[in-house]
């Protein structure tokens, strides 16, 4: 065999491997997490008709809480004044220890702590004069308190909301480094400071002098060859630029202010309405959500809902261990991050603690299918399952016939149930988030009816023809999803459509869908494991996981238990609560139109549109090419370890063709 022939079957070979790796990375990268598009914080829920009842934020993440110094500063007092609630806010100030030990020094200056108040569920800095009085009414945000360390080199900075301290050069000794504080490009002070000690930023605050806004921990200090470095553990700010004086005569909405003092803020809201199904804000973020049957079950709760890019902790209440905690059990009630809709929840956690752990078997978490109405009422109802802080649906025909088969091991997560009204131009989408989009293509020529397309990653599902009647003309979409046929994963209602002179509008009211393509759909077996947890059973409808492994609560320790889910614990007492991080990515949901918006003429246009459709669509068209439609679950591929598998045989089979190669050459020889 000739030389050049050999370097090209050694490259072949080399390609064919390097495919082979590339292929696993993308595998990979196809089984990424979907992230939330909003985090609703919920209360407890109460009954009108059991009040008073008194929330904290140790009860409610709701409202500002501390774990290590177990300090909660704001209460919400909810009377019931006969047909109506009354509320009453109260927040005081309370003493906090720096979280960073390192920003303690009695030989620097006698301050370990600052003075914090919670204002409406964020923390702030009750603003303290010379003499070390603080001040409930005089406030400015808090922006860190941590102990984290910065590693930075000369030049860099550490930049927090608009400020910035950058190391800008170390001493010829490389002993001191010189650091600037600057807010917005304004450098508001500057200086030299040695390793393992405090610096601070002091200014003129709401007319009190001397007040601090910056303290910094400078652990190390290292001048190289080539560079320098410095290492910061330990940084407090506050944001002297949103510091306010609280003002007795401003209400926050039906929050009215009843007493204003330097220890405590007090306000009331009084004869607050509820009526059903109703989400109404009181004040400063807070709002009220009454249950769809509020005349009847007097049900409702509070809440808090964040859409701003950011990471969230959801948690649970707060427990004490000090004592071993046997069989706790926690719901909704008790945990912010569990499903609950208009009465409706699926999910309990039951736990014990021995000395500092919950030990293997003792967590026992459990999920039940449970019947949801679909936003949009005429469409009935569909089971629903709550799993690790996200809603999915165990995998289920078309819900329209009760008889229809659920399969509980079989899950996907659910995109979108909304009632509200979404109004396109024809040839525009909407998104639904995660690559799935539903696009108006066009309208007939009688204009009664519109083309609607549904894809994913741009690439067609399928398509049908809607009317807009009276009663809303539906599309349910099925598939084949984890070897199950005839599987339910989308449904549209068309409210109206407008064929307009100049444009034609198509108004959505009705918008259900499943994430079938995405990994969230998966088939759950006994012994599968997530994290900390595995499968105990699938039973019926329910699905039970245990602890696998000891769970660690020692002191300032934050143990995860699967994916986002979470316990930590306090820094100095026996105290401990759940949480699930939830990351909101950017705005994936559609927007709905505001409220009252209709896309239906209040009069006919005078003229015919100027062009119409050349033709009507009269028939559902037939299945997309294979090569533009997404692959289904279930089929040949769709199981990650099926892939693994013929990667795995393709590298064996590379392998042993070189091996025979090679042999065969040695034996030429």
């Amino acid at each position: 065999m000739s030389k050049i022939m050999e370097d090209i079957i050694l490259k072949q070979m080399k390609t064919l491997f390097v495919a082979a790796l590339v292929l696993f990375s993308l595998i990979g990268a196809a089984y990424a997490a979907v992230d939330a598009t909003e985090v609703e914080i919920r209360s407890k829920v109460l009954n009108i008709d059991e009040l008073p009842q008194d929330i904290t934020g140790d009860s409610w993440p709701g409202l500002y809480y501390d774990i290590d110094d177990d300090q909660a500063t704001e209460s919400l007092l909810v009377e019931n004044n006969g047909t109506n609630i009354d509320i009453t806010y109260t927040t005081e100030l309370k003493y906090k220890e720096f979280d960073s030990s390192n920003l303690i020094d009695e030989d620097f200056d006698d301050v370990d702590g600052y003075a914090v108040i919670g204002f409406f569920a964020e923390p702030y800095v009750a603003i303290q004069d010379k003499n070390g009085n603080a001040f409930a009414n005089k406030i400015g945000k808090l922006i860190a308190d941590n102990n984290k360390k910065y590693t930075l080199e000369t030049g860099e900075s550490i930049e927090i909301n608009g400020y910035k301290l950058t190391a800008t050069q170390i001493d010829v000794d490389g002993s001191q480094v010189w650091l600037e504080f600057s807010k917005d490009g304004n450098i508001l002070d500057s200086g030299a400071t040695k390793a393992e000690s405090i610096w601070t930023v002091e200014e003129k605050v709401l007319d009190e002098k001397d007040v601090q806004i910056l303290r910094v921990f400078v652990d190390s200090v290292f001048q190289g060859q080539a560079k320098g470095m410095v290492t910061v553990k330990g940084l407090w700010l506050m944001d002297a630029d949103s510091a306010f004086e609280v003002d007795e005569d401003k209400d926050y909405k039906d929050f009215e202010a009843d007493s204003i003092t330097s220890d405590e803020l007090v306000y009331v809201a009084k004869d607050i309405k509820l009526t059903e199904d109703d989400v109404k804000e009181i004040g400063n973020g807070i709002k009220i959500k009454t249950s769809g049957d509020f005349d009847d079950s007097g049900l409702f709760y509070f809440v808090k809902t964040i859409d701003t890019p950011g990471t969230y902790e959801v948690r649970s209440s707060v427990f004490n261990f000090d004592s071993d905690i046997s069989n706790e059990s926690i719901d909704y009630n008790d945990a912010a991050f569990f499903f609950y809709d208009d009465g409706i929840t699926t999910e309990t956690l039951n736990f014990s603690t021995t000395g500092n752990k919950i030990l293997e078997g003792s967590l026992v978490y459990e999920s039940t299918a449970a019947d949801k109405d679909y936003a949009l009422g005429d469409w009935g109802s569909y089971k629903v399952l709550g799993l690790f802080g996200d809603l999915f649906v165990p995998i289920q025909e078309n819900t329209d016939d009760d008889s229809n088969k659920m399969y509980a091991n079989k899950i996907s997560k659910v995109l979108i149930d909304s009632d509200d009204k979404y109004t396109i131009d024809v040839g525009d989408k909407i998104s639904l988030g995660s690559g799935y989009e539903l696009a108006a293509t066009q309208i007939d020529v009688d204009g009664k009816q519109v083309w609607l397309e549904y894809s994913y990653d741009g690439k067609l599902i399928d398509s049908t023809a809607l009317k807009a009647e009276e009663e809303k003309d539906t599309w349910v979409l099925t598939e084949k999803v984890l070897d199950e046929k005839d599987i339910q994963v989308f449904r549209v209602a068309v409210d109206s459509v407008f064929q307009g002179q100049s444009s034609s509008k198509v108004s959505i009211k009705g918008l259900w869908a499943i994430d079938y393509f995405g990994d969230s759909t998966k088939e759950l077996e006994d012994e599968d494991k997530f994290g900390s947890l595995e499968i105990d059973s699938i039973s019926g409808d329910t699905i039970t996981f245990k602890s696998n492994k000891d769970i660690s609560l020692n002191s300032d320790t934050t143990s995860n238990i699967y994916g986002d889910w979470n316990v930590k614990t306090a820094k100095d007492t026996k105290k401990m609560y759940f949480f699930i991080n939830k990351t909101i990515e950017g705005d994936q949901k559609p927007t709905p139109d505001e409220p009252d918006e209709d896309v239906t003429p209040t009069e006919e246009p005078t003229e015919e549109p100027t062009e119409e459709p050349t033709e009507e669509p009269t028939e559902k068209p037939t299945t997309p090419p294979a090569d533009d439609k997404p692959e289904e679950k279930g089929g040949l591929f769709s199981s990650w370890w099926i892939w693994i598998i013929v990667i795995l045989i393709i590298v064996v089979i590379i392998a042993a063709g070189y091996y025979y190669y090679t042999k065969k050459k040695e034996e030429e020889e």
